[in-house]
């Protein structure tokens, strides 16, 4: 409940500097029902691995289809070759016809799925994280605009390391917008304890 709350107030920190964009660079976005303040969007990634594929079928020759076995050893294992009967393939899939972009209908199709899949946002972001244990985190935060502009640098109290698994969030103002992180974390007591052992 603690880690949920520090990333959701992150996020609203960070929202003011994705409005500050729309003016430079205006797209498409989806708006939330009534949005009143920025919050997380879909299940937060606790860790927990995913579930393991399910096993493809095994490709078994019926006895009879084999026309040739031979077994050879290499570097301790056993590789067996077999000559089987054709296989019947199925046809070839003819390739597709060309598609004209200019044709009105096709126009109309393309602006209908963009109406109802509206693009969305991505917001780079790249944070330093300091730890102390004398101190709580500081996040060194790196926010790059998606179109030609100088990145925005800002300090934060929150650990940016939570925020890591967050793959959409609401804005303030109800964008969808997707967030792509890479941060790295210092260790300040570590790098203070090496610097004085280097200086001996």
């Amino acid at each position: 409940m603690k880690s949920t709350t520090l990333a959701s107030c992150a996020i609203m920190a960070i929202s003011p500097f994705l409005l500050a964009q729309e003016e430079a660079a205006p797209l498409v976005s989806e708006t939330i029902e009534t949005p009143t303040t920025a919050r997380l969007l879909g299940p937060l990634n606790d860790g927990t691995p995913p579930p393991p594929e399910p096993p493809k079928p095994a490709f078994i020759v019926p006895t009879r289809d084999i026309l040739e076995s031979k077994t050879v050893l290499q570097g301790g294992r056993e590789i067996t070759i077999q000559k089987i009967k054709p296989i019947a393939m199925p046809p070839r899939p003819q390739a597709p016809a060309s598609i004209d972009f200019n044709d009105p209908a096709i126009q109309q199709r393309i602006a209908e799925r963009r109406a109802k899949y509206p693009a969305m946002k991505m917001l780079a972001v790249g944070a330093t994280i300091y730890h102390s244990d004398n101190s709580p985190p500081r996040s060194l935060v790196r926010l790059w605009p998606q179109t030609a502009g100088e990145p925005v640098t800002v300090w934060s109290s929150a650990n940016f390391t939570l925020l890591a698994g967050i793959p959409t969030f609401a804005t303030a103002s109800g964008e969808k917008t997707s967030i792509m992180m890479v941060w790295s974390a210092i260790n300040l007591d570590r790098t203070n304890h090496l610097q004085r052992n280097y200086a001996r």
